[in-house]
This record gives structure tokens, sequence and C-alpha cells, in this order.
């Protein structure tokens, strides 16, 4: 299994970008993804995501993203990468 997930956190409300991409997946969570394989072997991509409609007021917005990757031997190994408080500043 394999995914990567990021969230916008905003003055007034924390956006999860992405959609759910693991709602067939018994270990599926309430949180979108931005990609999600269930049997990851050899898989590449980009995505890109128009975040202004979410800056709505001056403050600190927090970009936060990670990826996992596990399972991949049936003994539950995995390995994960988190980046958080990516602190983006508006001002007026």
């Amino acid at each position: 299994e394999a995914w990567v997930k990021a969230r916008l956190t905003t003055p007034s409300q924390v956006v999860w970008l992405g959609s759910d991409l693991d709602s067939g997946d018994n270990d599926a969570d309430p949180y979108n993804e931005i990609y999600f394989m269930n049997n990851p072997s050899d898989d590449s991509g980009y995505e890109v995501f128009n975040v202004t409609s979410y800056i709505t007021q001056v403050g600190a917005y927090y970009l936060d993203f990670g990826a996992f990757i596990g399972d991949w031997d049936k003994r539950e190994e995995g390995f994960g990468a988190y980046f958080d408080n990516i602190k983006l500043v508006i001002r007026s």
C-alpha cells in the first residue's frame, strides 16, 4: 500500500487536498489522498492543486504533506516521510 496526503490549514478551516482514493481499501480512513495504490510496484506522476480559493483573509496558512509505502512483504513493514508546518503568511 502506498499513499500521499496533503492538507492546508487556513485561519478558519482544514482542507485535505485530493479525493477519497482509498475508499475501497480495508484500511480506509476519512482523509483524502493525492495518490493511493494498494499494491504499488512502479509508478510515477505529479499533481497540481490551485489553493488560491482557500486564501481568503490575512493570517497564517500551513501546508502539511506526507507519504507512506508499506506492507510490500506482508510483514507490515513500511516507510513514511512527513513534512509539516510549511508556513505561508498573508498580510495586507
